[in-house]
């Protein structure tokens, strides 16, 4: 920081001498009334002064060519998007903070979606880029595993039986939708959690059949998602999975939308046979760390059924988590502007397909439930 000069010498060298106000006593005339001194201070002070960058903050130190970047990057966002690029007036980083929010504040008005993040990579270079989040609509995309279990215990349903094993197993293996299963996936937490509360009730409050019955049906749910989370992880279900579409005839209504859902999920699998949904989750920017948000295996796995004895708690606890958080981890798509940029290459193909996949296998395995 920049040092004032000791106070103490400044008064002790430039302040008025006694002998300066001393009366004359010789004098007949009247004597003047004495004028205050005034109070001096140092010349700097009436000076405006720009930061000092300590040594502490030695990326600062590097101003001349963050700003260099940042302005190629700003003009090349400009020309993309056909913005007036706005002057960088002033001193470092006031002159980088104006800009970004004028080109901000052109952007929302232009692209309301599109939002502008000024970045840096491990070697300290600096680039604008825009930033376009995925709305997933605050949705619950619960997928039920029951009616999987039950095809799987009939004989006449093997064909059905390996086809949605394909399609779920994509989902599981390569899209990346956590299995309740799973020890410490989301909802084997919140299954958990409904099990103790079971476990705890007083007689008096929950008649002994009914506790019976729901440990009953813990035990059985929790083997059989086990069964189920061995079956979906294995690689035959991909392996196999264009044979099965291939060879599957539908013999009715549900069949026909088991197939359907098939063939759209086998084409999202071969046009992004490794892109998980996982890829391009970000954290939302949040006010202060200790600040909590919505992840992404909190609104989007498998879970049991939406018809059992235990549903309702489940969702009970789901909902009062949840709604007290107003962030989400949501897909986000990035564009760098450190060189120019022809076009803009915001793309969320994958997840419009991916979430429309849920939607639909969804619907199916309730119906089938």
């Amino acid at each position: 920081m920049v040092q004032t000069p000791e106070i103490g010498q400044f008064y002790r060298k430039n302040r008025p001498t006694e002998r300066c106000f001393a009366v004359d006593r010789n004098t007949t005339e009247p004597q003047a009334k004495a004028l205050a001194p005034g109070i001096s201070r140092p010349a700097f002070l009436s000076r405006a002064h720009p930061p000092k960058i300590g040594k502490f903050l030695p990326e600062l130190r590097a101003y001349a060519r963050i700003e260099r970047e940042f302005k190629t990057s700003l003009s090349n966002l400009c020309a993309l998007y056909d913005i007036s690029e706005p002057e960088m007036g002033g001193i470092f980083p006031m002159n980088i903070s104006g800009a970004f929010e004028k080109v901000a504040e052109a952007l929302s008005n232009s692209h309301g979606e599109i939002k502008p993040k000024i970045m840096q990579d491990k070697s300290g270079k600096v680039c604008l880029a825009t930033q376009k989040v995925f709305d997933t609509r605050m949705t619950l995309y619960y997928l039920p595993l029951c009616s999987l279990w039950e095809m799987m215990k009939q004989k006449d349903k093997k064909s059905e039986t390996a086809l949605l094993l394909s399609v779920l197993s994509y989902l599981f293996q390569i899209a990346g939708v956590p299995h309740f299963a799973e020890t410490y996936s989301y909802l084997d937490g919140i299954y958990e959690m409904v099990a103790e509360w079971n476990d705890e009730q007083e007689q008096d409050e929950v008649e002994e059949p009914d506790a019976e019955f729901i440990a009953a049906h813990f035990s059985m749910m929790n083997e059989a998602g086990i069964i189920l989370l061995s079956q979906m992880n294995s690689p035959k279900n991909l392996a196999r999975f264009r044979g099965r579409v291939k060879r599957f005839k539908p013999k009715n209504a549900q069949g026909k939308a088991l197939l359907n859902c098939a063939k759209n999920a086998l084409q999202l699998f071969r046009a992004f046979p490794a892109r998980s949904v996982m890829d391009n989750m970000a954290i939302p920017a949040l006010e202060s760390e200790e600040d909590s948000f919505i992840r992404s295996e909190q609104y989007m796995g498998f879970y049991w059924s939406n018809k059992d004895c235990v549903i309702d708690s489940v969702m009970e606890y789901v909902n009062a988590e949840l709604s007290e958080l107003c962030e989400m981890e949501e897909p986000v798509s990035v564009q760098y502007f450190d060189c120019p940029q022809d076009r803009e290459s915001h793309d969320f193909t994958f997840e419009e397909k991916f979430f429309a996949l849920l939607n639909e296998i969804t619907d199916h395995l309730t119906d089938l439930s």
